[in-house]
């Protein structure tokens, strides 16, 4: 949503509906594929992509036309172009549409369900979505945040805490009170 405020911040512009399209990428979007449900995402960014995407396509006679012949004519005939995209991604799966645009260079990637995520060997091999046992709870499935800092990483190794869980450690340890006061506030139900 930045630049959608940035824009009503700075030009007094409110912004519409885009679904999956760009301000200047086209094609740009999410394309229906072979079998229940199964789409893939493709964004191409440049003229050089633009060349890759159609190379892959075995360059169909309606990817050298005048009204694809550059980005903006792209963007501005995109309902077309998605069209005629999405009639060759519906002839394959999410993953052949995937390894032949990145064998190309091309920005592709499928659209996956929860299930298909966990189960990706990608995620997998980088752990994330670890799983995380409490004493009392059993064991659960998380997911890690998306950035991996090499002196602070950021990991996820233990269940949410209880509901008061960490009073003596907060109120105790970081705010100074003694143990005698927060079992107080306990007890007058203050805190939890």
């Amino acid at each position: 949503t930045g630049p959608a405020l940035m824009e009503y911040a700075m030009n007094g512009r409110e912004r519409g509906r885009m679904g999956n399209r760009d301000d200047s990428m086209a094609p740009h979007g999410v394309y229906r594929c072979e079998g229940e449900d199964a789409w893939v995402s493709i964004a191409v960014g440049s003229d050089e992509e633009w060349q890759a995407l159609a190379s892959a396509l075995d360059n169909p006679p309606w990817t050298q036309t005048p009204e694809f012949g550059d980005a903006y004519r792209r963007w501005m005939n995109q309902d077309e172009l998605d069209q005629r995209l999405e009639q060759w991604t519906m002839h394959l799966t999410p993953e052949e549409v995937t390894l032949r645009l990145q064998g190309a260079g091309v920005a592709a990637m499928p659209s996956m369900s929860a299930a298909q995520l966990v189960r990706d060997p990608h995620l997998a091999a980088r752990n994330a979505f670890p799983t995380v046992v409490h004493a009392e709870k059993g064991s659960q499935r998380a997911v890690t945040p998306p950035w991996r800092f090499s002196r602070t990483p950021a990991r996820i190794d233990k269940w949410t805490p209880s509901l008061g869980e960490n009073n003596v450690e907060v109120f105790s340890g970081l705010l100074g009170l003694d143990e005698k006061e927060v079992a107080a506030l306990e007890e007058a139900r203050v805190v939890w």
